[in-house]
């Protein structure tokens, strides 16, 4: 078995995701190979550390870990083999002792998977929900998965999941609490990425409007592919935040001209969630909106028109662009178009007119 496969199977179980064929296949090899022995006990030890860590002594312990490897390189005298590559970064590991400290950097809450290529649409009956602006919506799947739709987004799912994989398609922002089956992953596509889990709480942002796409993981683990960066895998833990960069997302303004040429590939970052209330930990910003909230922390005023078109079902024009640069920090929650708008009048000077659903910043 490869060193992949050994690396999935230990973090299903540690993660409560492993299902009784793999537990038995794990305890098969652990009893076999006395190395393997070794490197679960490494992991174990430091899963149980990892529980009781902040997301900085998380983020401590790592690098402590990556400082370990670089003396092992300097120890080890084999020929080096790749192993992983994160974000254009490769590293390489030698012998056994680096192979049971890439297992504790690189498995903690992470699920290796494989990106199933059926043309999931062609076949099978689906049902297609989608949330006009100013309207959010709860769907609960056949599974029992808990999906919170958010304004002018869109959720494609099947009458009943059948086969080995349960499959949506999403295209807006949409909060999912998937129930739990280690033996059907849950997939969600999305037009630049899928990600792929088998039992977790997230939150998934992906607006053909907006300069960027995001994921961020509430609890549990889960892999993403980027869909024009098949190679990469990025693996998140709790309280990580994925952030991709739509090269091409529509600005509702015209383009002057189109230059026929190869696009460059997506690129992406990792972030940690942010959070709008320094008292209360689970005050978090990007999922604030399934609790009615409209927060913003620093946002440019051009970012920001795109909630506020969706929040309160308007359509915002700017006289000056200029003005889209304007950066705002605030929470909204029960108040009007006219009071958000005259709220963040006190921070920066700006004009509106609203008529209709038609809202113009002067």
């Amino acid at each position: 078995m490869d060193n992949q496969n050994f690396i999935l199977l230990i973090t299903k179980e540690l993660s409560g995701e492993i299902s009784a064929e793999e537990r038995e296949q794990l305890q098969q090899l652990l009893q076999s190979q006395p190395v393997l022995r070794t490197q679960y006990a490494d992991l174990r030890a430091f899963w149980e550390e990892e529980a009781s860590l902040s997301y900085q002594g998380i983020d401590a312990a790592f690098k402590k870990v990556t400082q370990r490897i670089a003396v092992l390189e300097q120890e080890q005298e084999e020929e080096p083999a790749p192993v992983i590559s994160m974000q254009g970064k490769r590293w390489y590991w030698k012998g056994a002792a680096a192979a049971a400290i890439l297992l504790i950097a690189g498995a903690i809450l992470f699920l290796a998977n494989r990106k199933g290529g059926e043309d999931i649409l062609a076949s099978g009956n689906w049902q297609e929900k989608y949330t006009p602006k100013k309207v959010k919506s709860t769907i609960v799947l056949t599974d029992g998965t808990r999906v919170i739709l958010n304004s002018d987004s869109k959720l494609k799912f099947p009458e009943s999941f059948t086969g080995s994989k349960r499959e949506v398609f999403l295209t807006g922002e949409a909060y999912f609490d998937v129930a739990k089956n280690a033996n059907h992953p849950f997939i969600i596509h999305t037009p630049k990425m899928d990600i792929r889990v088998l039992g977790t709480a997230f939150n998934v942002r992906t607006y053909a409007n907006e300069a960027t796409s995001e994921t961020t993981l509430i609890q549990g683990a889960i892999e993403i592919n980027v869909a024009d960066r098949p190679s990469d895998k990025i693996y998140l833990k709790p309280n990580d935040k994925f952030v991709l960069t739509n090269n091409a997302h529509e600005t509702g303004k015209e383009v002057a001209a189109t230059v026929k040429q190869a696009a460059a590939p997506s690129s992406y970052s990792l972030a940690t969630l942010t959070h709008y209330s320094t008292n209360d930990s689970s005050d978090i910003v990007e999922t604030s909106w399934i609790n009615n909230k409209l927060v913003f922390r620093n946002e440019d005023f051009g970012s920001l028109a795109k909630k506020l078109e969706r929040w309160y079902g308007v359509n915002v024009y700017f006289q000056n662009e200029q003005q889209e640069s304007l950066r705002f920090t605030g929470v909204f929650e029960k108040e009007s178009l006219e009071q958000a708008l005259s709220a963040l009048q006190l921070t920066e000077k700006f004009q509106f007119r609203i008529k209709g659903e038609t809202l113009c910043i002067l």
